[in-house]
């Protein structure tokens, strides 16, 4: 059992090839199955340029936590594609310290993130609630009228998500054309989906075309 561990001796460090099997069980156990891309997908992205992992380490190694960012190789913005803890290790703020650590590792570029979106029935004490109050509370902001579509990576269909910002530095100024492209980028490299513009053009859509776009 994982035991409670103080933020000093937590150490975040960047993963590799080798830490595959401690990130994976984490991983598996973490996320719903509609969320999760194959295991050799996940392993690979351990290695790949345009991605950076960090781990959260216990004092005695143990593998905590981890941040899973992509890094787009053309257009000024990341993704963190997946934020994960133990089971044993949640409530003691590791969430939260891998996520400065990749605003650290990634300054002055946005950081993007998508997050579980709020059915009107959602109690207020709901998962997606507090996921989404996590993020606020760490300086993010959902844009307004953009219901982000997460393809689909399984067998199950993916939940409805909303899309947050991290300026992570000055704040930007976003067209809908550069969030489109950002998009794009998105569907091409982190889900390998080329045939997508249709889809796209329906989330940019949904935002007005004739106003700024909003962050809330």
């Amino acid at each position: 059992m994982t035991q409670s561990t103080p933020h000093s001796a937590i150490r975040i460090a960047p993963l590799g090839a080798d830490d595959a099997a401690e990130l994976l069980a984490i991983y598996t156990e973490a996320l719903a199955p509609e969320e999760r891309k194959a295991d050799d997908i996940i392993r690979h992205s351990l290695i790949r340029a345009d991605y950076l992992t960090l781990g959260a380490h216990s004092a005695s190694g143990q593998l905590l936590g981890f941040a899973s960012l992509y890094r787009s190789a053309a257009y000024p913005f990341n993704l963190l594609e997946y934020l994960a803890t133990d089971h044993a290790a949640r409530g003691q703020g590791i969430g939260a310290k891998l996520v400065q650590a990749a605003l650290s590792a990634t300054q002055n570029t946005p950081l993007l993130i998508e997050v579980d979106a709020i059915p009107p029935s959602d109690a207020p004490d709901a998962m997606s609630r507090r996921r989404q109050n996590f993020y606020r509370r760490l300086g993010c902001e959902r844009f307004e009228n953009t219901p982000y579509r997460m393809p689909q990576v399984s067998a199950g269909i993916p939940p409805l998500m909303d899309l947050f910002i991290h300026p992570n530095g000055p704040t930007p100024s976003i067209t809908h054309a550069d969030l489109h492209t950002w998009i794009t980028d998105i569907y091409h490299h982190v889900y390998e989906q080329q045939d997508a513009a249709a889809d796209i053009d329906a989330i940019i859509a949904s935002a007005s075309s004739t106003a700024p776009l909003t962050t809330s």
